[in-house]
């Protein structure tokens, strides 16, 4: 997973004349474990993200322009569940599929 973020003014604020600007990158890893029924599934998972962030101001005085930055580093642990499962019309017609090729497989079997 990777996100890019970039952030601008979009109107200059006139009373202020404040200019604000910032980029942000974002990565990270989802790791989970499926368990399985015949009908149903759970996946516990664990995803770690990572954003690393720059923002900068520039104000306009009457002294000159004042420019300032701020850089950052946020990490994210997040726990989750995913649950899942297959309807009846789905898992009747693969036991019959499974069936008919038992009986196929019995008849070449014989021969």
């Amino acid at each position: 997973m990777k996100d890019y973020l970039d952030l601008k003014t979009v109107l200059d604020d006139a009373e202020n004349d404040v200019q604000f600007g910032g980029s942000m990158v974002t990565g990270g890893a989802v790791v989970g474990l499926q368990i399985r029924g015949e009908v149903f599934h759970i996946m516990p998972t664990v995803d770690f993200s990572q954003t690393v962030s720059t923002f900068e101001a520039e104000t306009k005085t009457d002294a000159g322009t004042v420019k300032e930055s701020a850089d950052g580093t946020i990490s994210y642990l997040v726990f989750g569940v995913s649950f899942g499962w297959v309807s009846g019309k789905e898992l009747k017609k693969l036991k019959t599929m499974d069936t008919k090729l038992d009986r196929i497989e019995k008849k070449l079997d014989a021969k």
